[in-house]
C-alpha cells in the first residue's frame, strides 16, 4: 500500500512537470532597467584626478586595450582585484586624454563580484560593465570630456539561466 501511494505521488509530480510549458528559448532576454537593484551611489565614485597621469601603464591582460582607437585617450587600471581571494572586490581606474584638451578622472568601483570590463567606443566614450553577481551587471558609458556617465542601465541576465525549449 505504501509503495502504491509513493508511486501515485511520483506519477502526479511527473505529470505536473510535463504539463508546465517551458518558455521558448527565443523568448529569453536580458532585461535592462534603471540601476535600482544595485544603486550606484557610493559603489561607483567619479572624481577629477589631482594630476594627469604621465604615462599609460603596460597592460598584462590582453582583454584590455588602454588606448582609445586613435590613441588620444587612455585608461590605467590602478587597483585590480586579487580574484584568488574571496570578494566583494574593488577596482580603481584612471581615464585621461593624451592630446587635445586635458581631462583626467579617477573612478572607484566597490563591492563588485567580478572584474570591471573596459572598452573604448571612440575617442571620448568608454564602455564599462560592472558585474555585481552572476546574473546582474551595470552597463555604463563614461564621457571623458564631461566626467559623467551618459548611459547607466542595469542588465539582468536572470531569464537566460532558466530552462527553455
Amino acid at each position: 500500500m505504501r509503495h502504491a501511494v509513493l508511486l501515485t505521488l511520483l506519477c502526479l509530480v511527473q505529470a505536473s512537470a510535463q504539463s508546465e510549458e517551458l518558455p521558448s528559448c527565443a523568448a529569453l532576454e536580458v532585461r535592462y532597467s534603471a540601476p535600482t537593484v544595485v544603486p550606484l551611489n557610493n559603489r561607483v565614485v567619479v572624481r577629477r584626478a589631482a594630476a594627469t597621469p604621465t604615462r599609460v601603464n603596460a597592460e598584462t591582460d590582453r582583454e584590455f586595450n588602454p588606448y582609445s582607437p586613435q590613441r588620444t585617450s587612455a585608461f590605467n587600471r590602478v587597483r585590480v582585484p586579487n580574484f584568488m581571494k574571496p570578494g566583494p572586490y574593488e577596482t580603481s581606474i584612471e581615464i585621461f586624454t593624451l592630446s587635445g584638451e586635458s581631462h583626467a578622472w579617477e573612478i572607484d568601483f566597490s563591492e563588485h563580484s567580478d572584474g570591471v570590463r573596459l572598452s573604448w567606443l571612440n575617442e571620448e566614450l568608454l564602455f564599462v560593465r560592472v558585474w555585481w553577481g552572476r546574473i546582474l551587471a551595470t552597463d555604463l558609458i563614461f564621457q571623458i570630456g564631461s566626467g559623467d556617465f551618459i548611459y547607466a542601465r542595469e542588465a539582468n541576465y536572470g531569464l537566460l539561466v532558466h530552462p527553455c525549449k
